[in-house]
């Protein structure tokens, strides 16, 4: 009997181990034409949507690798190793590629091929020539429009580093090409505590520089140019209206003609406020209450600095800004956050949290004008919104919002000398409300986009494992095997594309 009771548990042990595949390959390091195994490189394979770690393997002594317990069905993989970059994956000029793993059994043998990656390091002195600390720099691509949106420089960027105490910095793991080397923001410290970190200078552009294969590390020598002194002014003065035991509180001071949005906290002690210095033009003041939960802030006014001031008297005002109500149309979560952000380009973006039972969101401290609402998390908005924003009053919204997200399927086929086969590894896009999408076909040619919204797209494919889509030309060369859809909310799509060689 006892027998018997333990061989089910046997033999499901030995289905499970049997239901599993495998994967293995070398990575080699490719220098002055000569290829070598680079052990200690780590191997990633990447499944489902969004696209999670399932396995990873480092190489040994002699390159290889071996990764094992792989789910059936198309699997992305990519290699890491500091200081290099990928030239190929799989005989494929691209940095990843996609097997099509069977449920179980040997998974296609991939083999990785890296170089040496470049450097660009050296030291930031500010306008005297001491050594500038604490600077964020940023490298991007110098086709890159200096007017890109925050999100495409952060998705495009190359790499990132602080300076140190000497000024000293390091930007490494680059692949050849060309590069703007600039400067986006300062730790508080370049502010002399003044900067609460709310906001970005304006970028400052400080170099191009130029990524050669094999080079040795580029070293440059770069300061902040001397400007000259803004004229200043102290200000300082009371706030009316607090309450009995308000809590902790800070005057925020936000320049209205400033390009950038800067945002300055100033103590609060007893009403009284002081700032040490401020240039000359107009601000937005307001009063920042930090309570339990996401701080709260009520408009104070608009000041104007042309000289000092002594005895600035300002009330908190009634709340300004807006107060909507959530409806979902599927199971909503315990909270969700709302972000707004101005549509004149003021500040950063503010917040407001959106709470179980009633969904009801509120922030009373907004500058009148026109504010774009989103969401933030895994929901979204079914329909774009805006309110505007008066003084003195709380502007009403609703907002539908859903999770339902859809995912186009398919396989992508060459169609060369009539016949149409599957093309393994071609680069499928799609463009739609949200931005752009790319992923790579599996050995089958079968291509998944996972996580899209309700909108019209247009779904291209190309003959390549990578193709850069925020490329317009590159659109224009899909254009007629290009395919448009319009999806609705939650349905998945199955789609056949063709791809011209």
């Amino acid at each position: 009997m006892k027998l018997r009771a333990a061989l089910p548990a046997v033999l499901l042990l030995v289905s499970n181990a049997a239901a599993q595949s495998r994967l293995t390959g070398t990575v080699t390091l490719l220098e002055d034409s000569k290829s070598t195994p680079l052990p200690d490189a780590l191997v990633l394979a990447r499944s489902g949507a969004p696209a999670e770690v399932v396995a990873a393997a480092s190489t040994d002594s002699r390159g290889r690798y071996s990764l094992t317990g792989l789910p059936a069905g198309s699997i992305t993989l990519s290699v890491e190793a500091a200081g290099h970059y990928a030239l190929k994956a799989g005989g494929l000029e691209s940095e990843t590629i996609v097997r099509s793993c069977p449920t179980s059994g040997e998974c296609p043998s991939t083999d990785f091929e890296l170089a040496r990656a470049g450097v660009v390091e050296g030291w930031l002195t500010d306008p005297v020539g001491d050594p500038l600390p604490d600077a964020a720099l940023e490298l991007v691509p110098a086709e890159l429009s200096q007017d890109a949106e925050p999100q495409a420089r952060r998705s495009r960027m190359a790499g990132q580093a602080f300076s140190d105490d000497r000024g000293y910095f390091r930007i490494w793991g680059l692949r050849p090409g060309r590069y703007r080397l600039q400067v986006n923001r300062f730790a508080p410290s370049f502010f002399s505590g003044a900067f609460s970190g709310g906001g970005t200078p304006p970028t400052e552009i400080l170099r191009e520089v130029e990524i050669t294969p094999g080079a040795e590390p580029l070293e440059l020598h770069l300061g902040i140019e001397r400007k000259p002194a803004a004229e200043t002014f102290p200000v300082s003065g009371v706030i009316s209206g607090l309450e009995p035991g308000e809590g902790r509180v800070a005057l925020q001071v936000q320049p209205l003609e400033t390009s950038g949005p800067l945002n300055f906290n100033f103590p609060v002690r007893d009403g009284a406020f002081q700032i040490p210095s401020l240039a000359r033009g107009r601000y937005l003041f307001r009063l920042r209450r930090f309570q339990a939960g996401p701080p709260q802030a009520r408009l104070l006014g608009e000041v104007e600095v042309s000289q000092q001031i002594t005895d600035l008297q300002l009330a908190v005002q009634p709340p300004t800004g807006i107060r909507g109500r959530i409806e979902f149309v599927d199971a909503p979560p315990t909270r969700l956050g709302v972000r707004l952000t101005s549509r004149q380009g003021l500040g950063m973006p503010e917040f407001a949290l959106a709470e179980a039972p009633d969904y009801v969101f509120e922030n009373g401290g907004l500058a009148p004008g026109v504010w774009k609402l989103d969401l933030q998390g895994e929901y979204f908005l079914l329909e774009e919104a805006e309110a505007t924003v008066s003084a003195g009053g709380l502007t009403e919204v609703a907002l539908r919002v859903s999770n339902q997200r859809s995912t186009v399927s398919g396989v992508a086929r060459l169609d060369a000398a009539g016949a149409r086969e599957a093309a393994a590894h071609f680069t499928v896009a799609a463009r739609g409300p949200r931005g752009r999408l790319k992923v790579q076909c599996d050995d089958d040619g079968r291509f998944s986009l996972p996580g899209l919204i309700p909108g019209e797209y247009e779904i291209a494919a190309w003959s390549r494992p990578d193709v850069d889509i925020d490329d317009e030309q590159a659109w224009e060369q899909a254009r007629a095997n290009l395919k448009k859809l319009t999806i609705e909310l939650g349905f998945d799509i199955e789609l056949d594309l063709t791809v011209t060689p």
